[in-house]
């Protein structure tokens, strides 16, 4: 289920994605021919994951799919734009304003990941620069250079459907369904120090209605999330299985990682 072929760096930094623990959380997959993710964000676990029959990918922020869709069908326009970026101030204001042209947008709402502190999708001042020469870091710069991986994503994302909906309609549409869903939603508030993290934040209701949802599911479904209260509620007292992981950012342990099976799910996989 691991796609060894998959890009050696995600194609945008951003607030949450599932690109470091993407191995552990496929391990978890069951085999499967169709697949959703409500909740696409960066695609960071989608990317490393062997190709299925059917795939769906969706996200309600707009800018996070027109990103997707031209990099998919102009890979290579939007990299010759990358390349001839320039690593400067006035850049990354001007990718806080949303561009008509979805090729030019695409090109801003990379170097609003990139150029960001914080890392996408929100725009926040912070453009990333290095001062100390000595830093073991390489230079921020570097990241825009030899993006060819980017074109690796864009081949992994032929043939995927991509929908910009709000993620209870697109669940509501498969549920019915025998589609593996794995649901990585924007993280609960009351479980993370950044209150602004993403464009489109749901509130506990919200939460709530996917919860209803997706213990409806006919398919496999896998959940991820920081450990709460309201997800033990939701998920582990409707029989869901959580598997925990350590995550880590800028090598500090900022919460329990976890992930709930659903009965189904961990019934395939042998963690019932």
């Amino acid at each position: 289920m691991f796609n060894e072929k998959h890009p050696k760096r995600p194609p945008l930094m951003y607030y949450g994605g599932g690109f470091r623990r993407a191995k552990k959380i496929i391990a978890l997959m069951p085999n499967h021919d169709a697949y959703l993710e409500p909740c696409f964000g960066a695609g960071g676990v989608f990317i490393k994951k062997s190709r299925a029959k059917y795939e769906t990918v969706n996200d309600a922020d707009s800018r996070v799919t027109n990103f997707f869709r031209v990099l998919r069908d102009s890979g290579n326009e939007l990299l010759d734009l990358i390349n001839l970026t320039p690593w400067a101030e006035n850049e990354y204001k001007l990718t806080a304003q949303v561009a008509d042209d979805p090729l030019e947008d695409a090109r801003r709402f990379f170097f609003l990941c990139w150029m960001s502190i914080k890392g996408g999708p929100v725009f926040e001042n912070g453009f990333r620069f290095q001062k100390n020469p000595q830093n073991r870091y390489s230079p921020p710069p570097f990241d825009a250079l030899s993006r060819d991986d980017l074109l690796v994503t864009a081949e992994r994302l032929k043939g995927v459907q991509i929908l910009n909906r709000d993620g209870l309609t697109v669940i509501d549409m498969f549920i019915k369904h025998d589609v593996l869903i794995y649901f990585d939603p924007p993280y609960v508030s009351d479980t993370r120090k950044r209150k602004r993290g993403y464009n489109v934040e749901p509130g506990q209701n919200w939460h709530r209605e996917a919860a209803r949802l997706l213990t409806k599911a006919r398919g496999p479904v896998l959940v991820s999330g920081y450990w709460s209260p309201l997800y033990v509620d939701l998920y582990e007292n409707a029989g869901f299985v959580r598997v925990d992981f350590q995550q880590r950012t800028n090598g500090r342990r900022i919460g329990k990682e976890c992930v709930w099976m659903s009965p189904l799910a961990a019934e395939l996989v042998g963690r019932s």
